[in-house]
Order: C-alpha cells, then structure tokens, then sequence
C-alpha cells in the first residue's frame, strides 16, 4: 500500500529501495520493555483466547484484543513475524539516513508510529538516536480515543 502511495504521488524515482531483514529480538529489546516483547513474542489469537491471564495483561497493560474488534493492538496470526518485519524495515531505514548523514547537506527523516499502542516510545528513541547523529527528524501522529 505505501509503495502505490508513494507511486501515485511521483515520488517512486526519488526513493532507493532498501534490502531489510526481520530485527532481531534483541533489536526489539533495546526499544520496548521485556514484558512487551516476551507477550507480543508469545501471542497467539490461540493463547490471547485460552490464557485468562495472558488476555488480562494484554488487554490491562497493552490495550491488546482480538482482530475485527475495537483494539488497536489486535493479537493475530504471526503478530511477532509481523513486527520483526516492520521492526526491521524501521532499522535498516535508520541505518541507511545515518550513513548518508555526514554529507554537506542536512537530511531530514519523517516518521510516524505504527498505530498500535506502545510503539510511541520506541519511536521517539529511534528519532533520538538519528537527531544526535545530525539528522533533522519530524514525528507525525495521529490522535486515538485509547492511545
């Protein structure tokens, strides 16, 4: 979807695709809490239905529930694959701005969070890290009534 966004706007010729990799746990680890990662790790649509008490602290700490509800952070079929993909397609975009960030000109980098709850936090590390290696960096976010 964000490639044909990207297409329609005429920007696809600007852009350099880059080769990523699903992050590590570890890579994840160094932005979100244990807690956070050990659930998402384990999640299943499975597990959040059968563990009464896995469902009570997704659903109390990290406003998790099941796809098709009304949660932004829905447990589903290989959320963790999911979100070593994303996870690592954030990384290897970060890499690329940095080593091209000692050029003579200034690079920019605008980020917005993926809209489940507990990624605002990593997100704002992340353009931290990439603020104190010279890049300008502007978060765009959205408002949400459990966010």
């Amino acid at each position: 979807m964000a490639h044909s966004l990207v297409d329609v706007y005429g920007m696809l010729g600007d852009m350099r695709r880059l080769r990523t990799r699903p992050a590590t746990e570890a890579e994840i680890r160094r932005f979100h809490l244990p807690e956070y990662v050990d659930l998402i790790r384990d999640l299943t649509p499975e597990s959040y239905a059968n563990d009464v008490v896995l469902r009570q602290k997704g659903e109390d700490d990290h406003g998790i529930g099941l796809l098709g509800g009304d949660n932004y952070c829905p447990a589903f079929d290989r959320l963790w694959k999911y979100c070593r993909g994303y996870a690592g397609g954030s990384l290897a975009a970060a890499r690329a701005l940095v080593d091209g960030a000692s050029g003579a000109r200034r690079r920019r980098i605008m980020m917005f969070p993926f809209p489940f709850r507990s990624h605002i936090a990593p997100m704002l590390q992340l353009a931290e890290l990439l603020r104190d290696r010279g890049l300008a960096v502007n978060v765009v976010h959205t408002t949400s009534p459990d966010c």
